[in-house]
């Protein structure tokens, strides 16, 4: 899936760089989760002011508040994939030479 997103228009440099460390399920931190909390903290706190509802912002938010309380808040932001795979009750089991496969608990 990761190459199909990666092929297709919404595919971007960030994502080609990412890539094979998502399939490998590998999170090293180039920017942490608790780093990006802090940065839609700072990004709600401009809607507030501005009285700008920011609703999937504040949703994001939450989700890398989610890391921070499971553990996984210094995990690289992408990161992220491993919180919903918990939280939807997925596990994966990684093949050396091919990607991850989705196995539902």
């Amino acid at each position: 899936m990761v190459d199909m997103i990666n092929s297709s228009v919404v595919g971007s440099p960030l994502i080609g760089f990412k890539t094979q460390l998502l399939k490998e399920r590998k999170f090293p931190p180039a920017f942490t989760a608790i780093q990006m909390a802090k940065n839609f903290d700072l990004a709600l706190d401009t809607g507030k002011a501005l009285d700008i509802p920011m609703p999937l912002t504040a949703l994001t938010r939450q989700l890398y508040g989610s890391m921070k309380a499971t553990g996984k808040g210094e995990l690289d932001y992408f990161g992220l994939a491993s919180l919903m795979e918990e939280m939807a009750g997925i596990t994966l089991i990684l093949f050396s030479s091919r990607p991850a496969i989705p196995f539902p608990v």
